[in-house]
Parts: structure tokens; C-alpha cells; sequence
């Protein structure tokens, strides 16, 4: 089903169901064995604990500061083009009808107009 976003009308998001039942996915799994299961739960508890304390080092970074350099970056490009020059686009393929997914889809897509034609 071809649709254009309301806030994005250059944007046509390509959006297919593709429904896919837990029961089949399921169906393909062996059963497990309860004595597998608690042996390895043991381990994976041992072997997390000794990750996490030993090499597990977070950074924060400034999203917002990178985003506002991406976006600079992108403009100085775009301004070189040549006049008259094909202009850069964003194509977009939605499967599902979520509505998380298709918000996040409209900012992007008013993100690439934001820096093509302003």
C-alpha cells in the first residue's frame, strides 16, 4: 500500500504487513531438557558477572552535538552541488503499521527535506 506522510507530503512510505504467527516460529524448536537449562543458567550467570567487572567501560556522548555536526557536514555538501543537479532524497520501506515507526519516519523525512531545500 502506497502512502504519503501528512506532515511529509514529498515522502511516499512503501508499507507491507508481513504477519508471522509465534506458533510457527516456535514449532521449529526442539524441546529443552530442564537440567540443560538450570546447568547453563549457572554459567551464564558466572561468565556475566566476570564480563561486566572486567572489560564493560561506558562513555556518554552528546547526541545532540553530534547531530548538529552531521547536519553541518551535510549542508556544506549540499550547498556544493551544482545548480540544476539531481537533489539528494530519502526512500523509505515501512513494514508493519506501527505508529512509533511511522513518527520516527516523518522526523527523518522532515529532517532530509530540512536540509535539501532550507
Amino acid at each position: 500500500m502506497l502512502r504519503s506522510c501528512r506532515q511529509c507530503s514529498a515522502l511516499v512510505i512503501i508499507s507491507a504487513l508481513i504477519l508471522i504467527s509465534a506458533a510457527s516460529v516456535h514449532a521449529f524448536r526442539p524441546p529443552t531438557p530442564v537440567s540443560s537449562l538450570v546447568s547453563n543458567q549457572h554459567r551464564r550467570t558466572r561468565s556475566r558477572s566476570a564480563i561486566s567487572t572486567a572489560s564493560m567501560t561506558a562513555q556518554d556522548i552528546d547526541g545532540k552535538s553530534i547531530a548538529a555536526a552531521v547536519r553541518a557536514e551535510l549542508t556544506e555538501k549540499l550547498a556544493s552541488l551544482p545548480d540544476g543537479s539531481s537533489k539528494p532524497g530519502l526512500a523509505v520501506m515501512l513494514v508493519g503499521e506501527r505508529k512509533d515507526s511511522q513518527v520516527c519516519i516523518c522526523v527523518r523525512a522532515l529532517i532530509a527535506l530540512h536540509l535539501v531545500y532550507f
